[in-house]
């Protein structure tokens, strides 16, 4: 097991040791520390759990990131007032910048909070544990009882149709490519900051419902028009997460197109992006009611 010991960043450790070779004097401030990280993360509806199998990429908001970092400078102060800290000035005899109120804080000093608030989910990583989001207590818009179960089932379809398309881009659809696309949904399903598509994620079940010797052209149509579909669907029903549905389905088709770009063994066997996928990219983009950027 290890601890944090040291600091790189205001009120956030950066080194990690052994806990056997951590000194006595820092084993409980490493448990504080580690306690007030679950506090706060529980204050923007997230988690900090034991990870079990390969660890999920997470990414705070940009807003929680802002709430991140004032909640630990304003823990920082509570300290100093609490009597933890005992220098409250500098040599010059000049008041610490960084135990000012959060609005008088110098930019420099936000930004370092900031960068240590996005280093969270990796430190934590190092030693078994990720962030996930608490959907029990992050109840951020819509989800499944909001819509009809035949828009919910289009919804989920369309989600699908824009992974499929990309794969049969190319003729026909590998595992590395189904794999990309069932690992995007299942990572969404856990962390990603609104619960819509978390729950529309949670509750897919991997069904691509292609048929035996099913060619991209006979695909397109109908994906792109469930696509299409989808998207109105949101419109009317949750307008508000319009724009997100809509970048989560071309997230899904560039995940799926990017499949084999990282591939093999130390980077052989890698490809780039084929030609055909960046035009299926493009199309689910388009259908999808987004601006093409290929």
């Amino acid at each position: 097991m290890k601890a944090i010991a040291g600091s790189q960043a205001p009120g956030f450790t950066a080194r990690l040791v052994p806990w056997d070779e951590l000194p006595e004097e820092r084993k409980e401030p490493s448990r504080v520390q580690a306690r007030q990280v679950g506090e706060m993360l529980a204050a923007i509806g997230c988690l900090m759990v034991p990870a079990s199998g390969p660890a999920l990429s997470f990414a705070f908001t940009g807003h929680e990131v802002q709430q991140l970092a004032r909640l630990e400078h304003e823990r920082r102060i509570a300290e100093q007032e609490a009597g933890e800290r005992e220098n409250r000035t500098g040599q010059d005899g000049r008041a610490d910048p960084g135990l000012v109120p959060w609005e008088q804080l110098p930019d420099q000093v936000r930004t370092r909070y900031a960068e240590a608030v996005r280093r969270i989910p990796a430190m934590l990583a190092r030693v078994g544990f990720q962030v996930v989001r608490d959907a029990r207590s992050a109840r951020d818009g819509p989800g499944e009882a909001d819509f009809t179960t035949g828009d919910w089932d289009n919804l989920q379809q369309a989600m699908m149709a824009s992974g499929v398309l990309v794969a049969l881009a190319e003729g026909a659809v590998d595992a590395e490519e189904i794999f990309a696309l069932i690992k995007k949904l299942r990572e969404a399903s856990i962390t990603h900051p609104r619960r819509f598509i978390r729950e529309l994620t949670a509750a897919s079940a991997f069904s691509t419902g292609l048929a035996a010797g099913t060619r991209y052209a006979d695909y397109e149509g109908p994906a792109l028009e469930v696509i299409r579909s989808a998207t109105a669907i949101v419109a009317r029903q949750a307008p508000a997460e319009l724009p997100g549905f809509r970048a989560f389905l071309a997230e899904i088709a560039a995940a799926v197109a990017d499949a084999n770009h990282e591939g093999g063994f130390f980077g052989l066997g890698a490809r780039r992006r084929h030609g055909t996928e960046a035009a299926a990219v493009a199309a689910v983009t388009r259908a999808a009611g987004l601006e093409d950027t290929e």
